[in-house]
């Protein structure tokens, strides 16, 4: 795992809580500390208890060692040194399995603005799988196990559902796609649009969110049960490439970025 931040604590968690052995890495040595000493991030989430299979490690190279499989929460301005870090140790990671690096981080590359499977395609070549992870989430609530509901892209037919399997468990779903492109945009496009109040709430969100607050799920499970029943309704798509039709339901990981303004 590399990245230590919120979101980086909460998808190493949550593996770890899947049964996977699970090394954390960040450049924060205090942080890394934290998470040995007290079983616990006191920086990004200090009321949290980490499962044991969760260990904060002070060099990646060691973290990588022998390990199948690589996970990437950095923020995308940084994305870039923290993949070629990853790429300058992938001769550590186990010979006998076909390495595999997903990233979790939103965005966009900051001093080119690439989508970041294109980074990762020039940094990595064809040395490893990859693949890319997202969904209506928040850290609070996936470290903590509630329902929530998640896209994972890859181009490798053959390993995609074996990648998404090291995440599903009873309350996370794990939806599997060739998409790369339309899972990439749909965060950052959700973000842009809340922030520039484009999006508003409507009725239909409101129901789904009602009962699920009822059921106490909050944010995760409600947004992904109103954007799964919602996921055809956006009559202008922005095209990227080959954009999905379903792009909506990854447009909303926010209550507030629900459906167009009339």
């Amino acid at each position: 795992m590399v990245g230590a931040g919120s979101w980086g604590t909460a998808i190493g968690a949550w593996l770890a809580r899947n049964g996977h052995g699970v090394r954390i890495w960040d450049i924060d040595q205090q942080v890394i500390n934290d998470i040995n000493e007290s079983q616990c991030n006191l920086r990004y989430l200090p009321d949290i208890k980490l499962p044991n299979g969760l260990k904060g490690y002070s060099s990646l190279d060691s973290a990588m060692r022998s390990c199948a499989t690589v996970v990437i929460a950095v923020p995308s301005r940084v994305f870039k040194p923290a993949i070629q870090s990853v790429a300058a140790n992938v001769h550590r990671m186990d010979p006998r399995t076909n390495p595999v690096v997903v990233w979790g981080t939103k965005g966009f590359a900051s001093d080119s603005g690439d989508l970041l499977s294109d980074v990762a395609e020039r940094v990595l070549g064809n040395t490893v799988v990859t693949a890319t992870i997202a969904g209506p989430s928040f850290a609070y609530e996936v470290v903590r196990g509630m329902p929530t509901g998640f896209d994972l892209a890859s181009t490798n037919a053959d390993n995609i559902e074996s990648i998404a399997n090291l995440f599903r468990n009873q309350t996370s779903l794990v939806y599997t796609t060739d998409d790369m492109i339309g899972v990439q945009i749909g965060g950052p496009l959700k973000c842009d649009c809340h922030r520039r109040r484009h999006f508003r709430w409507s009725w239909i969100r409101d129901q789904y969110t009602g009962i699920a607050d009822l059921e106490g799920f909050r944010g995760n499970e409600s947004t992904q049960r109103g954007t799964r029943r919602q996921n055809r309704n956006t009559d202008g798509a922005i095209r990227y490439g080959r954009l999905a039709t379903d792009l909506q339901r990854r447009l909303v990981a926010q209550p507030q970025a629900w459906t167009r303004t009339q």
